[in-house]
């Protein structure tokens, strides 16, 4: 049984605790740590793309529709995520729905814009600039993924 089947266990009775904000931040951290550990992203990501890139909508939104769902309702809920996570994911159903491998490191860093890139790395002082290794541009996913003039294998 995973972390999320556990923390809805009985949503309908607790549904409402969600109202008060040292409640819903408590099952927010369970659910973020879940993420992160699912996507194998740095702790640094920030909540709302970590969700996306692992596929689980937040704790609340889960709450509320289960308790809909198991009203008798059937309302479909919005998601949204950070501005770099949604240019590369546009539609969330679709990539919730997805038929292919499960997300690796090196995925969820391309997602996140978190971890390899030079941007990220000298952001957390691990780097002097923000220069790309292989050519003097800024270097951020974006760059890497699809303008670097590094070809791939070269």
């Amino acid at each position: 049984m995973n972390s999320q089947s556990v923390m809805l266990h009985a949503v309908p009775v607790w549904e409402e605790a969600m109202m008060v904000k040292s409640y819903r931040r408590l099952l927010e951290t369970v659910q973020r740590k879940s993420a992160i550990r699912i996507c194998s992203a740095y702790r640094t990501i920030s909540r709302d793309a970590v969700k996306v890139i692992a596929g689980m909508p937040p704790i609340e939104l889960l709450a509320t529709e289960r308790k809909e769902t198991d009203c008798g309702k059937d309302d479909k809920l919005q998601r949204s995520a950070r501005v770099w996570t949604r240019r590369l994911i546009p539609e969330i159903k679709a990539w919730i729905n997805r038929n292919h491998d499960e997300v690796t490191l090196h995925l969820t860093q391309a997602l996140s814009g978190q971890g390899c890139f030079s941007k990220y790395l000298h952001f957390i002082a691990k780097k002097e600039d923000d220069k790309c290794w292989y050519c003097e541009d800024n270097d951020n996913p974006e760059h890497t993924l699809f303008s670097c003039c590094k070809e791939a294998g070269n």
